[in-house]
């Protein structure tokens, strides 16, 4: 048998040395993450340069989402008129002995609820005569909404609004509110001051 001439032999490690170089070229290689599709990259480029939401302004004073403070002044007005100059000062959540030893027939507060007291504070702006008592509602929000009043629960103590008369500006007077409230949350409910027809006025609870 004859040995494999030269040529064959070349041919043969030739044939070797291609199918090495075919092996490691089918090695996977990592490289950059494709790059994004075109609308893709368009929604991110139009997200980033959208303007930032603007924050909601505050609520107004006054209203149930940002209640005037205890002491602050303000005015109740009647058809665009200024009427009277009312705050409020020394609110009591929990008033209940005082109204018990106020007078001996005043009636507990109902299950759950005790006698809220406040004092208002009113000035007259107007130049006709008016009656506080008569002219502003009272009351108090509770934190789960609800409206509670004086005529709920009627009880009998010294120095309430009804007990100031007419008055001339720029008269000035101040009379104790109770009202029976609920237990729960007291604090996070309103006390609430409006005329005959305007909206009501919203104070804190203390």
């Amino acid at each position: 048998m004859h040995a494999p001439t030269r040529p064959a032999a070349l041919t043969g490690v030739a044939l070797a040395l291609a199918v090495i170089l075919t092996a490691c070229g089918s090695t996977a290689e990592v490289g950059d993450p494709a790059p994004s599709a075109p609308g893709a990259s368009a929604a991110a480029t139009a997200s980033a340069s959208a303007p930032a939401a603007k924050p909601k302004p505050a609520a107004e004073i006054g209203t149930r989402a940002n209640p005037a403070a205890i002491g602050q002044v303000v005015t109740i007005s009647q058809a665009g008129v200024p009427q009277w100059e009312v705050s409020l000062s020394a609110p009591n959540l929990d008033a209940t002995a005082a109204v018990a030893a106020a007078n001996q027939f005043n009636e507990a507060a109902p299950e759950g609820m005790v006698y809220a007291q406040v004092t208002v504070n009113v000035k007259r702006l107007a130049d006709e005569a008016a009656t506080p008592w008569i002219d502003l509602t009272v009351e108090f929000v509770s934190a789960a909404g609800t409206t509670h009043a004086e005529y709920d629960h009627s009880v009998s103590v010294d120095g309430t609004l009804t007990d100031l008369g007419e008055m001339y500006a720029p008269a000035t007077g101040s009379g104790l509110v109770t009202i029976a409230i609920p237990v729960a949350d007291a604090a996070a409910g309103t006390w609430t001051v409006s005329s005959m027809f305007g909206d009501p006025t919203f104070f804190k609870a203390v």
